[in-house]
């Protein structure tokens, strides 16, 4: 089937224009899937790129909201979304767009460990415009410090920190944090601990390590005029 549409007309015609894998993958081999599952096997096989069938595989998107046209942007990433809707009327509340001393020109829904793959499309909706910081907030448990870790490593600690105050504000208001209800396995906690001065770190050490965590849901930001 790809040799028949690479020697035929129809790809002289149809590779001047660049399309998704999926949609190439379907004019040639009648299965939108293919190319993204046994036919990469094939293409390498065969020295064949994406690249040489004009087309491109999609990013994975997210939900976002921006406020605004800034010369440059801080993000904070909402891991869940409770807490996203929440700091949203937050930040529509305060005409300064600032939480926890950081202004905010977009928020992010991470939707738990999906943002991890699909911030990338970061790219397209940033449209040019500088990115200064991304900060991340989400249940303080090893879960939630795991997708931390794995947005750090991928897209670099010096943009991708933790939203310190809000995790600081976590630790405030629950004095009494419940145990995990699933088991979570223990990880590498010094790249996310790093922020935080010495009290923070022994006490979210001390709960994590005793089996416990603070979901995000603990903050109810209605309550909050400023943080």
């Amino acid at each position: 089937m790809l040799s028949n549409y690479m020697i035929g007309n129809s790809a002289t015609e149809s590779l001047k224009y660049r399309c998704t894998m999926n949609e190439r993958s379907f004019e040639i081999f009648n299965n939108e899937k293919f190319l993204g599952a046994e036919g990469k096997v094939i293409l390498k096989r065969l020295g064949l790129s994406l690249q040489e069938l004009n087309c491109y595989k999609t990013l994975e998107a997210f939900f976002y909201i921006r406020f605004g046209i800034e010369e440059s942007l801080n993000i904070l990433i909402i891991e869940n979304k409770d807490t996203f809707y929440s700091v949203l009327k937050y930040l529509e509340r305060n005409q300064d767009k600032r939480i926890g001393g950081v202004k905010i020109n977009m928020l992010i829904y991470g939707e738990g460990k999906k943002i991890v793959n699909s911030f990338s499309f970061i790219n397209e909706v940033a449209m040019g415009t500088p990115i200064e910081k991304v900060y991340y907030f989400g249940d303080l448990d090893f879960e939630g410090v795991g997708i931390f870790n794995s947005l750090a490593s991928k897209f670099g600690k010096h943009l991708v920190v933790p939203h310190v105050a809000l995790y600081k504000e976590l630790l405030l208001v629950s004095k009494e944090p419940p145990q995990l209800r699933t088991r979570q396995n223990e990880l590498y906690m010094e790249l996310f601990l790093m922020y935080f001065d010495s009290e923070s770190k022994d006490r979210i050490e001390k709960i994590l390590y005793s089996g416990k965590y603070i979901p995000q849901e603990a903050l109810i930001f209605g309550r909050y005029k400023g943080l």
